[in-house]
């Protein structure tokens, strides 16, 4: 068990998603979805005073919720989920905080972006006062909005890759208490954003799914407007809306299969071209039973 115990707090592996949490005096009930590939034996959750930092653990089998009773009030509690199979544990899932808040965090500052090619840095520096448990980042296709992505860290930084385009960017603090106003937006180009003179494909049209036990298959019709897409873009979230997956199928194809972990899941499709990401397809929600 000890072996075990150092291997699950430090092994690196399959992601969990989406832990979330209910509370009472001295209680705090936890919940999570099963990751989005793999199939987990079971499940365990780690904790600790500081972030970051687990000293102890409670192995859940397969259970996807679990409550902690007689938590001491007025002490900090981190929480992290984890699976596990007969190849080892995962990482760690978000981190939840418990108790400590006061209120709801500041807003971060000094968001900053840096663009090379198509790479994307995001940094931004913590703010002062209440203590975030973590940062939403809201990436819109148009100043004030989060139409593209919404994206839960634990860091005051975010790394990725992005189509060419304009994306309009903006971070918000987040711990039990509830989440702060969102930071000044930021704007960022890739890819120059001229697309060599290309309009950004219009929303693909009339999404259809059909699953057989494990097996989802995801069809959809090519744009009516703008230029042409080269590739599309399926995005995943879970039955909460935290983000699973953002699909690059690669080539203009329009249907695709794949094996998915039982669950419930939203999804919507994206056509992208060298002059942008163009809006989305109507949500279809997906239903994988076990």
């Amino acid at each position: 068990m000890h072996a075990f115990k150092k291997s699950l707090i430090t092994a690196l592996g399959l992601l969990l998603i989406a832990l979330s949490s209910t509370t009472e005096a001295g209680t705090i009930s936890l919940a999570w979805d099963p990751p989005p590939t793999g199939t987990p034996t079971g499940y365990a959750i780690a904790w600790g005073t500081q972030s970051g930092v687990y000293t102890d653990y409670v192995d859940v089998g397969k259970a996807t919720s679990y409550t902690f009773n007689n938590l001491v009030d007025g002490r900090t509690y981190f929480f992290a989920a984890f699976s596990y199979d007969a190849s080892g544990p995962s990482g760690p899932s978000n981190e939840l905080r418990h108790g400590g808040c006061a209120s709801a965090p500041a807003a971060p500052s000094g968001l900053a972006a840096d663009v090379v090619s198509t790479t994307v840095k995001l940094r931004w520096q913590a703010p002062v006062g209440e203590v975030p448990a973590g940062y939403r980042v809201q990436v819109g296709s148009r100043t004030g909005i989060s139409d593209l992505a919404s994206l839960y860290v634990t860091t005051t930084a975010l790394d990725g890759t992005a189509t060419a385009g304009t994306y309009y960017v903006r971070v918000l603090s987040e711990n039990l208490c509830g989440a702060s106003p969102a930071s000044p937006e930021v704007s960022l180009t890739v890819g120059g954003g001229s697309g060599g003179g290309k309009k950004a494909p219009g929303a693909p049209r009339n999404p259809k799914r059909q699953v057989f036990n494990s097996a989802v298959t995801l069809s959809w019709d090519s744009p009516n407007d703008g230029d042409a897409p080269e590739r599309y873009f399926i995005e995943v979230t879970d039955k909460h809306g935290a983000a699973l997956a953002n699909v690059d199928t690669g080539s203009p194809i329009t249907t695709v299969t794949g094996s998915v972990p039982p669950g419930t899941y939203n999804v919507r499709i994206r056509g992208a071209n060298s002059g942008g990401v163009g809006p989305p397809t109507a949500m279809i929600t997906v239903i994988v039973t076990p």
